[in-house]
């Protein structure tokens, strides 16, 4: 008697097959991935709009002053009544610190209300809003236009 294989010869996929079968594991270990690393309802930091205020949490924190002022807009940038930049972010500082403590950026969440070239966003604290700011867009990138 004769030994046989009872394994049942694999099937090969076209190459063609193989790589979309491999792409849409790929898709799904990302997508997946993503599910569990956002947290469920939160706003969106990283939201355009938001981008100067979270410059502004961030400069204070560590007294970068060129990133301090590189978050407002040209009208305030060059008003004189603005001129004492480090006397700002010093101001900055200490309100943000009187505000919210020694804050992480993960504490916070922004909305946005406007349009393409400007609005207001209001800066959450823990889920509990505390105050908005106007913003505009120049060259492309939004900036505080209120101090």
């Amino acid at each position: 008697m004769t030994e046989r294989s009872l394994e049942l010869p694999q099937r090969a996929l076209p190459r063609q097959e193989q790589i979309g079968h491999l792409y849409r594991r790929l898709l799904l270990v990302v997508v997946v991935s993503v599910a569990l690393c956002s947290p469920v309802g939160a706003q969106d930091t990283r939201a355009p709009e938001a981008a100067p205020l979270i410059t502004i949490l961030e400069a204070a924190k560590v007294a970068d002053l060129a990133a301090f002022r590189s978050a407002y807009s040209r009208r305030i940038r060059d008003d004189q009544g603005q001129a004492d930049w480090p006397k700002n972010l010093d101001e900055a500082r200490t309100n943000l610190t009187r505000m919210f403590g020694d804050y992480r950026l993960a504490d916070f969440g922004f909305a946005f209300a406007g349009g393409p070239e400007g609005g207001r966003v209001t800066l959450s604290h823990q889920g509990t809003p505390q105050f908005d700011l106007a913003v505009v867009k120049e060259d492309g990138r939004w900036k505080l236009d209120e101090r």
